[in-house]
């Protein structure tokens, strides 16, 4: 179906419809926090939905379905050049839900796991509540450059005999997408201290212009028989509430394990209609998936000029991937408890702390929406800031 970029910019309602984005705060509050865009699915994808419903008969459905195996590696061969088999590919009911699975099955109760923060707070409350040993290897921060690993730091965290590493890639919430080299350095790392790495790559899909993503399942070999890879069509096509994902295995004894505790929890028992929306989604709406694209990399400009010229005691992190913009508010010099207080009078964003060490002084914005509504939270962001200059 024809579409045009401009189409994204159509404002829907959302409120009262159970969304977990709108539906958790009072209606006066514009809500800019959660990843989940506020634009329609792809029309294909809703078409495709409606055939399922119109079947009259919603049973389970087929976990081997061929025409699901051939869109996933279709896709990822085509648009990311990673030569992907149907032994790699495990499908599951959410990324989320198998890194939990994986935590448990690698790693016991004490048992050190590395993440380097500032990261997604899901990742961090999954590690606390499995009783794990937590350390954090935090990004280097370079107010006009952004993030960098540290490699130094990494290297001093042998000493405490890490199980796992989980990798960010794209990094959420700084934006990076990082580097074929910058990957392999921490393989190498994983490799010689004998660490299991898990990277979650569900934001693979949504890389701004000029930079490219580099896969870890595109890498030498030698890296993939250590590596769990979980990705997920959901981000990509907006069908977050359909809930599903794949995970990506290279060694045969890890998948068997992890098959096997899939089964176990029914974490591979695939909702139909994400099934349905996946196949569609990888098969026929790569030109919406291009158009969205291009509309955030709008976005991310707006939000740029909008505090450059604005409100330029805010530093916004270069965004190279994902639809998450991270800014700096800490030339402010206010509590986080005071800033927020006052943001959320008319805009809810997600607390830098919430993300680890690294990101106090910081928010998290999300710009997967129609530039008005952008424009409607810039200009609130405007006057809340310009008030502390009263304080």
């Amino acid at each position: 179906m024809k579409f045009n970029i401009r189409d994204f910019d159509k404002v829907y309602n959302r409120r009262d419809t159970n969304s977990l984005k709108w539906d958790s705060y009072p209606k006066s509050d514009l809500p800019m926090w959660v990843a989940d865009m506020d634009f329609k699915c792809p029309e294909d994808i809703l078409k495709e939905l409606e055939l399922v419903v119109k079947q009259g008969i919603l049973g389970y459905p087929l976990l081997e379905d061929a025409r699901y195996f051939r869109s996933v590696i279709n896709w990822f061969n085509n648009y990311h050049n990673i030569n992907i088999d149907r032994e790699n590919i495990i499908p599951v009911i959410g990324v989320m839900s198998a890194l939990n699975s994986i935590i448990e099955e690698f790693t016991n109760e004490n048992d050190t796991i590395v993440i380097q923060s500032p990261v997604y707070f899901g990742i961090i409350n999954e590690i606390n509540f499995y009783k794990r040993n937590l350390v954090y290897s935090l990004l280097n921060y370079n107010e006009d450059e952004g993030y960098t690993m540290d490699y130094s730091h990494l290297n001093e965290l042998k000493k405490v005999k890490p199980k796992l590493l989980i990798l960010c890639s794209p990094h959420n919430p700084v934006g990076r997408v990082w580097s074929k080299r910058e990957l392999e350095k921490i393989g190498d790392f994983c490799l010689e201290n004998n660490v299991l790495l898990v990277v979650d790559e569900i934001h693979c899909d949504l890389i701004l212009e000029k930079f490219n993503f580099t896969s870890y399942a595109s890498l030498d070999q030698k890296y993939l028989k250590n590596t769990i890879i979980m990705n997920s069509s959901t981000k990509t096509f907006n069908i977050a509430g359909l809930r599903g994902g794949n995970v990506f295995v290279f060694d045969k004894k890890i998948k068997d394990t992890l098959t096997m505790r899939f089964n176990h929890y029914g974490l591979s028992k695939l909702n139909s209609f994400f099934v349905a929306a996946t196949i569609v989604g990888y098969s026929s709406c790569r030109s919406w998936h291009e158009l969205l694209l291009k509309y955030i990399n709008q976005n991310y400009q707006f939000v740029r000029n909008f505090i450059k010229n604005e409100i330029p005691t805010l530093k916004v992190s270069p965004l190279e991937g994902t639809y998450l913009v991270w800014i700096n508010y800490q030339q402010l010099n206010i509590p986080e408890s005071i800033f927020f207080k006052e943001l959320e009078k008319n805009i809810i964003v997600a607390k830098g702390s919430e993300f680890g060490p690294g990101g106090e002084g910081f928010f998290r914005i999300n710009i997967a929406c129609p530039l008005d509504t952008l424009k409607e939270a810039f200009h609130f962001l405007k006057i809340h800031i310009n008030s502390f200059k009263f304080l």
